[in-house]
């Protein structure tokens, strides 16, 4: 007597809709019914468990069961186990509360707290794309993609990092949806298949011609359409038309495979028949630098954060990612390029930077006010007594020496203040940071009178790379900060040196400090627990100080001060400035 062939397919208990345990406690969702619809094709039969979705990896990978219903492809775990033919393109993306305005792509995550399923294919994308720079973040991981949101509903994380499906469709059955909102670019798209131990071919050829059988047949169409609205022909291209972002799409030749409505738009291209040519035929090559396609393909390595001016109509600033495609074996098989226009979101940060420069300025009259009124007393009493005291030899040459003198040190003053309020565009350049540092000093030097000791602690011949102004407004926001936390007397401290990662600066007070609530907080837009502050200069001071490719750290604990650390990556990038290095 025939027996059928049992399988032991397990799945993520609450990753709706692929998979979920309902109210009643039924298995349901996408991914069931397409093993369902395999099972009935190849004639097995198939016993399903839902689990967390740690427990499944560890399951499969012990052999306690046969195969993940739906996972994620990716390098890392494409060494663990072996896959069938990919059914469906995932996409995952960043999510964060309404009110964040700080938090516009993957990058800016970095230093905040940061909800991801554990052991989610989020992981392996955020360390994929951030390199070393993964080690800012701070991991807060979960049982299930429910959980992270309720983590950054209760603001217990900065954002969480998930499927963009399963992130929407929880937010809108848990009463969130307005609450939150999808930033950035979608983390490289890919491709969704079932997972099977190493090893198991034969196991993995079953199923292959199961999903081949029900592609044929229909079934996995209606599937589609009854899980997400779609046939299966339309399932990919609605998941890639309906992000906010352009994605392209080009094989190991070069050819277009895709390209979504919205990069139609932003690149203002007419044809809609691109599909299947050369891209180094189209109008791609205008916005594109194809030297850095073709590298991607040949190295697998990804390149980020690219920028290029075009005009649609307008002048519009766009920011652009290629990433490699991966298929079989862990091979690149292509490219994708997703894009988006940072037009607006540059102008709202410049806009924000010319109100914080003139909020700074309004503090810092008060500063050097002392400052003015010396040098304006010291020419005034030569005026007055010049009357009287003229014909004195000894007078003349005082009033010669002196007041040359106090007018220069005035004029060094105003041109200190115009240099910090008047708007420019970043220029990067070896500078020397001891003489940055002092003179920025020099407006704060009203302040050591009224029981302020500063300690300087930098050699006189470290050198930066950096824009000399934006440095200066960063050390200005930051010192100013430490003042305002000091209440009678105390002391502040500003030290840098150069160790592993690049020049580190250091501003440290032993004011007030902040408590641990605010603590996550400080570098929000509009953020204050000051009277009448705005809660912009830190905010400003953190987008300056990542413009100079730098990465900024707080450590604080209420009554016993704050330290700022500053890290600027010195690495001189092609087309910048590289005199005098």
């Amino acid at each position: 007597m025939f027996t059928k062939l049992i399988l032991r397919v397990c799945g993520d208990c609450r990753y709706p809709p692929f998979e979920f345990l309902n109210d009643d406690g039924a298995f349901k969702g996408f991914n069931v019914d397409i093993l369902k619809a395999i099972a009935k094709e190849v004639g097995v039969e198939i016993y399903f468990r839902a689990m967390p979705w740690s427990e499944a990896i560890r399951a499969v990978q012990e052999g306690i069961f046969d195969a993940i219903q739906g996972m994620a492809l990716s390098a890392r775990r494409q060494d663990i186990f072996d896959f069938t033919e990919a059914y469906l393109v995932v996409s995952h993306s960043v999510f964060v509360l309404r009110d964040r305005y700080d938090i516009l792509t993957l990058n800016d995550l970095k230093g905040l707290k940061v909800a991801v399923q554990k052991d989610d294919i989020s992981y392996d994308l955020i360390n994929h794309h951030l390199g070393s720079a993964k080690t800012f973040l701070h991991y807060i991981f979960t049982a299930d993609q429910g959980e992270a949101l309720n983590e950054l509903i209760k603001r217990k994380v900065d954002a969480f990092i998930g499927n963009r499906l399963t992130g929407t469709y929880l937010a809108q059955k848990m009463g969130h949806i307005d609450k939150i909102r999808l930033v950035g670019q979608p983390i490289s798209p890919q491709a969704y298949a079932i997972a099977v131990s190493r090893g198991r071919k034969q196991l993995v050829e079953i199923f292959n011609k199961g999903l081949r059988a029900i592609k044929e047949n229909g079934a996995y169409d209606r599937i589609c359409e009854k899980w997400f609205g779609l046939v299966a022909e339309d399932l990919n291209s609605h998941i890639i038309d309906s992000v906010d972002v352009g994605v392209i799409g080009l094989n190991r030749m070069g050819i277009i495979t895709s390209i979504n409505s919205y990069a139609r738009k932003i690149l203002n291209i007419k044809s809609h028949n691109l599909i299947g040519k050369y891209a180094l035929e189209t109008e791609l090559v205008r916005y594109f630098d194809f030297g850095i396609v073709y590298e991607t393909m040949a190295t697998g390595k990804a390149f980020v954060d690219h920028e290029i001016e075009i005009k649609n109509g307008k002048q519009s600033l766009l920011s652009y990612n290629i990433f490699p495609l991966y298929g079989e074996s862990n091979k690149v098989i292509g490219v994708v390029i997703s894009l988006r226009d940072i037009t607006l979101a540059k102008h709202l940060r410049e806009s924000l930077a010319r109100k914080d420069k003139m909020e700074s300025l309004g503090l810092l009259l008060a500063n050097i006010a002392h400052e003015i009124r010396n040098p304006i007393m010291a020419i005034k009493t030569f005026v007055d007594t010049l009357p009287v005291q003229y014909d004195n030899p000894r007078f003349r040459a005082e009033m010669l020496k002196y007041v040359p003198m106090e007018i220069e040190r005035l004029n060094k003053l105003v041109g200190e203040l115009l240099q910090y309020a008047r708007p420019r565009a970043p220029v990067r350049e070896w500078c020397n940071l001891y003489e940055i540092v002092n003179s920025v000093m020099v407006l704060f030097q009203g302040q050591v009178n009224s029981g302020i000791d500063f300690d300087v602690q930098i050699d006189t011949s470290l050198r930066i790379w950096a824009d000399q102004q934006q440095l200066k407004q960063i050390l200005i926001n930051l010192i100013l900060n430490a003042t305002e936390a000091i209440k009678e007397k105390g002391k502040v401290k500003i030290a840098a040196g150069k160790g592993q990662d690049g020049v580190w600066i250091e501003v440290e007070d032993d004011g007030c400090g902040i408590s641990s609530e605010h603590l996550g907080h400080i570098f929000d837009p509009f953020y204050t627990t000051k009277e009448k502050g705005t809660g912009l200069g830190l905010f400003i001071t953190y987008q300056l100080v990542k413009e100079n490719h730098g990465d900024i750290r707080v450590f604080s604990q209420k009554g016993r001060g704050t330290r700022f650390k500053i890290t600027f990556c010195q690495e001189v990038r092609h087309g910048e400035n590289s005199n005098n290095r």
